[in-house]
């Protein structure tokens, strides 16, 4: 993954290992560096919980829990008329169907490196879809789904949500 452009294919580099079979075959190795990750990027958690979530949706798929009619992560979604309006891109978007019943859910997953004040954001921006937005956010059908890495931003989002339209979503 990517820093800043995780969403984009991924970027293949040779290890030490890779450099040495080429160097043992006279293949031209001089001069070549080891790309170093950043393996403590903030961003790392939020993405590997995003992909989690899609994860698990398509295990309950083939567990035949639900069936998956859509499934598409931020980067599929930002030039979506329906988010645009909202002027929110959430982290992930599942169409399903559960025991016949059609569902939308929209989901964000919340890393601990995460800034809450972003989680907040977001959420009142969907609070606003809600009551004002496209027929996507006023279908009774979505819900919202927040994947929390710990259970004190748990219930601080819980008591934050309180009283909210989206809550009972």
């Amino acid at each position: 993954l990517q820093g800043e452009a995780m969403h984009r294919d991924n970027v293949w580099t040779l290890s030490p290992a890779g450099i040495e079979f080429l160097g043992e075959r006279d293949a031209l190795v001089e001069g070549t560096s080891l790309y170093r990750p950043r393996v403590r990027s903030q961003k790392l958690g939020h993405a590997l919980l995003v992909r989690e979530v899609m994860v698990s949706l398509l295990v309950a798929e083939r567990s035949g829990f639900l069936s998956i009619r859509d499934l598409r992560l931020d980067a599929e979604l930002a030039n979506e008329s329906a988010m645009q309006a909202a002027a929110v891109v959430p982290d992930g978007y599942a169409e399903v169907d559960l025991a016949g019943v059609r569902r939308v859910v929209l989901w964000e997953a919340v890393s601990a490196q995460q800034p809450f004040a972003q989680v907040l954001s977001k959420l009142l921006a969907y609070e606003r879809a809600v009551a004002t937005g496209t027929a996507l956010f006023r279908d009774p059908a979505l819900l919202f789904l927040f994947v929390l890495e710990s259970r004190a931003r748990l219930e601080r989002l819980r008591r934050v949500i309180e009283g909210l339209a989206i809550a009972a979503r």
